[in-house]
């Protein structure tokens, strides 16, 4: 996880968005200790999928 939120800041991400299922439930407290909460899901996107949880990223760092 580190690595991938140090990924996306060195992209220019604001943010980070992930799509889990409620039964994940050692997952799902991975990534609440990142830092990441829940949102609405707006959409079906993936069948299963029942959460949906965003990271803003914080200084994205974009490298040319």
């Amino acid at each position: 996880m580190d690595k991938c939120i140090e990924v996306a800041k060195l992209e220019g991400a604001n943010k980070i968005i992930l799509y889990t299922n409620h039964k994940l439930t050692a997952a799902i407290e991975l990534y609440k200790k990142f830092g990441f909460s829940f949102v609405s899901l707006n959409d079906d996107k993936y069948l299963e999928a029942d959460l949906k949880m965003e990271l803003e990223i914080k200084n994205p760092i974009i490298e040319n």
